[in-house]
């Protein structure tokens, strides 16, 4: 299992989102690869960009919190609907070297 955090900087709803308005993203991501193109075998990307610009270079963010949520003590993964990916951040590299 694979934890990070999210930080909404607004109140969410118990609602659908998909693609919802960011004032900002930040992420890490580090780890080891195996057969790389360039052979180096090691990753480790921190980044901080702008909402618009996390949609600008074709990343998303789709989730959906279950109506019963109760958004007083955050948000948990078992108030979010689905099965299986209930969280997607599909965060890509744009003309960074990554």
């Amino acid at each position: 299992m694979k934890t990070f955090p999210a930080i909404f900087l607004v109140l969410v709803a118990r609602s659908a989102y998909s693609n919802p308005t960011l004032s900002g993203v930040v992420y890490r991501v580090f780890g080891s690869l195996n057969n790389t193109p360039s052979g180096f075998a090691a990753l480790n990307l921190n980044r901080t960009i702008g909402g618009a610009e996390y949609y600008t270079q074709g990343s998303s963010l789709t989730f959906e919190i279950d109506a019963s949520a109760n958004l007083a003590d955050g948000l948990q993964v078992s108030e979010m609907v689905g099965e299986g990916v209930v969280f997607e951040l599909n965060a890509r590299e744009v003309n960074t070297g990554s």
